[in-house]
């Protein structure tokens, strides 16, 4: 008797998770501002930003508050010459 009560708890439990799930909205990946590999300009960070890839950068990157930057499987590549100095910050 018990074991029955038990299993239909369950049951009724497992029911209730599988509707409410429905109506929870997915987490949504964290994107990138960047659509190419080459970064012209400067590039100011204010979100999550997750990026993967190598980029090669002209130009400074700051991450102000609230913003991160994140790089899978790839790096960033900045071009800098005695006229073009750069930087991250």
């Amino acid at each position: 008797m018990a074991l029955s009560v038990l299993t239909v708890a369950l049951t009724a439990m497992g029911g209730l998770i599988g509707t409410l799930s429905m109506f929870v909205t997915p987490a949504a990946a964290q994107g990138c501002d960047q659509t190419g590999s080459a970064i012209q300009g400067n590039w100011v960070i204010t979100t999550p930003q997750v990026c993967s890839g190598l980029f090669t950068v002209d130009g400074s990157i700051t991450i102000n508050a609230g913003g991160s930057l994140t790089l899978i499987n790839g790096g960033l590549k900045f071009i800098q010459d005695l006229t073009h100095i750069y930087s991250l910050t």
